[in-house]
């Protein structure tokens, strides 16, 4: 039920009622009192809840990006055991290297 039509309906009850007006206040204070303290209640079990929630999302959160790093290593392995392999001899630039380019394939 909405806080506001509560107290609608808390004032209007006590409007009908008799009594001085000072009995009327202070049994709507009363009244108030008790309501807050149960919105108090509602707020601190709605704080618990949403921390709960925020831990939960940080675990997820953390599962999520160590999965996506396990992704990312098996799509790179994937890719490099579809790729043929060979022997490769890295040389420089002098006289063998230079005999080397001419007789090997420009691809390589």
């Amino acid at each position: 039920e909405n806080v506001q039509d509560s107290l609608a309906k808390m004032e209007m009850n006590h409007a009908l009622e008799g009594g001085t007006l000072v009995e009327r206040l202070e049994k709507t204070l009363a009244e108030l009192r008790t309501l807050q303290s149960s919105v108090k209640g509602d707020i601190q079990k709605a704080e618990e809840v949403l921390a709960e929630k925020k831990r939960v999302l940080e675990v997820v959160e953390d599962r999520m990006r160590r999965l996506n790093r396990e992704l990312l290593q098996a799509q790179v392995a994937e890719q490099i055991e579809g790729k043929k392999k060979t022997p490769g001899i890295i040389v420089g630039d002098g006289r063998v290297g230079h005999a080397l380019k001419e007789m090997g394939v420009a691809e390589d």
